[in-house]
């Protein structure tokens, strides 16, 4: 589902010039990058003990998600941030073209997460894996209708909210990665379990 919105977020950009839809694109990477390496370490994770890892192999989950925000910070945010910046200071930013294109792209983006999202709130499964795809998911959906609000403020006439929502997103994306690199990064390097864990 993400590859086949990040596709129509690509086509939906290249005929609207709406910079949103393409750091949506970019976002909807993000979610097929995380996605990606967090279901291999789940799968990973399953194996027995062995002679080298005496504990199992649970914190590939977390090397998974640590290795998901390296690529949220330092490549997709900045990515982002490229894009839209430039856009705040020029006077003429393109001509914007099928925003009902852009609108219905979005919205389809909405639902599209939406899905995920709330199978995962409704499982009891938990683990560093699950969380940090609902937590990606949840960034998702607010980074999609953040630029549902935007599009609407271009279409009646507000082109800065394309730039600015776009800087918005790029800012999502960077809080998302830091955020999972240091709940990752805690665990990794040996944090106390907390005191409700160790009764």
């Amino acid at each position: 589902v993400s590859a086949a919105l990040l596709i129509l977020q690509l086509i939906g950009y290249l005929l609207s010039n709406i910079l949103i839809l393409l750091a949506g694109a970019l976002d909807t990477l993000s979610d097929i990058l995380v996605s990606a390496f967090l279901l291999g370490s789940v799968y990973w994770s399953r194996k027995p003990a062995d002679e080298l890892h005496m504990f199992g192999h649970g914190r590939i989950q977390n090397v998974a998600s640590l290795t998901s925000a390296s690529l949220f910070i330092f490549f997709l945010s900045i990515e982002t941030f490229r894009a839209a910046i430039p856009k705040l200071f020029q006077t003429d930013t393109g001509e914007i073209r099928n925003i009902n294109l852009a609108l219905t792209v979005t919205i389809i983006a909405i639902i599209a997460y939406a899905i995920p999202l709330i199978s995962i709130l409704r499982s009891k499964a938990r683990g560093p894996a699950l969380e940090a795809q609902l937590f990606a998911l949840i960034e998702m959906e607010f980074a999609f209708v953040a630029s549902l609000v935007s599009l609407i403020l271009v279409a009646i006439g507000y082109r800065m909210a394309d730039p600015i929502t776009s800087i918005l997103i790029g800012a999502i994306i960077a809080f998302t990665g830091i955020k999972l690199f240091i709940d990752n990064a805690q665990y990794l390097i040996g944090t106390s379990p907390s005191k409700a864990f160790l009764e």
